[in-house]
């Protein structure tokens, strides 16, 4: 889906951006992202949103209402120690919607080779 400003909006300067995550265990999160894309899709969100067994992560962008309405949406589904935080942007920040399901959020790379001192 292709970015544009919501109707509701007349200022430029009034996407919210909202990133987010929390670890916590999902039970099923090929449904979880289902549920998440059709959501932010309706409400016409930009940006990504990253789900796994371990929990969700992402930025996304949108008008005030429709940011409000994903926040608490996540609640609702159970995600209630959100790591949240909110700017304002002049432009829409994001060119498209993501909504990915991923082995693991956040993948801590080994060393495949010793570090010489």
């Amino acid at each position: 889906m292709t970015c544009s400003p919501p109707d509701t909006l007349s200022e430029p300067s009034t996407w919210v951006v909202a990133a987010l995550y929390q670890f916590r265990a999902v039970d099923d999160p090929a449904a979880l992202r289902g549920t998440l894309h059709d959501l932010a899709h309706d409400l016409r969100l930009c940006g990504t949103l990253l789900v796994a067994s371990e929990g969700i992560n992402g930025t996304v962008a949108g008008s005030r209402e429709a940011i409000t309405v994903l926040h608490d949406r996540l609640l609702e589904l159970g995600f209630t120690r959100l790591e949240y935080k909110e700017s304002l942007s002049p432009h829409q920040p994001f060119k498209r919607l993501k909504v990915r399901l991923k082995k693991e959020i956040v993948t801590l790379g080994s060393r495949s080779s010793r570090v010489s001192r």
